[in-house]
């Protein structure tokens, strides 16, 4: 049996970068599939932040704009090292490394930017 504690919906990372106001959890992360109450949750954010805008923002801003949900569901959502969204920042993989041994998965177009360099193909 899963430990309740150790059960999520999502988790990932917020924005690690220089835009203060943004703390949606980025959609490279983690999901519960098979969880009807996430899956209802799921549709049901759906627009909430801007019909154009990304699902991973829609997820967070209908939260926050349904401070009932938040107050039942925060805990579902959870920030974690293990994947970071590092946006535009450019990464020097070896000393990334060191000090963030914990992270699998960096997200970022600074990242794909230092895998192309380092790689030659840039």
């Amino acid at each position: 049996p899963r430990d309740a504690h150790d059960h999520f919906w999502m988790k990932g990372s917020m924005p690690r970068y220089a835009e203060r106001d943004d703390h949606h959890m980025n959609g490279n992360a983690l999901y519960a599939r098979g969880d009807e109450r996430f899956r209802a949750y799921v549709r049901n954010s759906r627009g909430a932040f801007k019909p154009y805008a990304s699902f991973d923002q829609s997820l967070y801003q209908y939260r926050i704009d349904n401070y009932a949900l938040a107050q039942r569901y925060a805990h579902m959502f959870r920030y974690t090292t293990l994947v970071q969204n590092r946006g535009y920042e450019r990464i020097e993989w070896p000393l990334f490394a060191t000090a963030h041994p914990s992270t699998a998965l960096v997200h970022g177009k600074g990242a794909v930017a230092a895998i192309d360099a380092a790689l030659g193909t840039s």
